[in-house]
């Protein structure tokens, strides 16, 4: 898994893997703003290959962009978006961001970062 890799390894790949998915895998995702939202990315999460790279790649890229924004910005905890407890995994960001999704249909034409930031806020809240 994605957490099994070295951190400089994942931290270049991790992009890399995502654009390949975006590009050359999914013709969907070109006549979808590029997989911006819910509906490619239930694909991609549950799809039997693609979820172990792709999926994890992408979330990873989300947490550790929000994470280091809050950081930047010098943003108080209580005002994050999301404030999961120490210990989460990857995978369990992962998980969280696929339940929402498959349980929350309604809202999968949404940008698929509204939707992690949904899912996670809905798993950890701040404050």
């Amino acid at each position: 898994t994605a957490e099994q890799l070295p951190p400089l390894l994942w931290s270049i790949f991790a992009p890399l893997i995502t654009l390949l998915v975006f590009v050359f895998i999914s013709p969907a995702a070109k006549a979808n703003n590029f997989g911006a939202d819910g509906n490619y990315w239930i694909q991609v999460c549950t799809h039997k290959e693609l979820k172990e790279i792709a999926c994890q790649a992408f979330i990873f890229g989300l947490r550790g962009a929000f994470e280091m924004s809050a950081d930047y910005y010098k943003i108080p905890k209580k005002e994050h978006l999301y404030c999961p407890p120490g210990g989460v995994t990857l995978q369990q960001s992962v998980d969280i961001f696929i339940k929402f999704l498959i349980e929350n249909p309604k809202h999968r034409h949404l940008t698929a970062r509204s939707l992690f930031i949904q899912a996670m806020r809905g798993s950890f809240p701040c404050g």
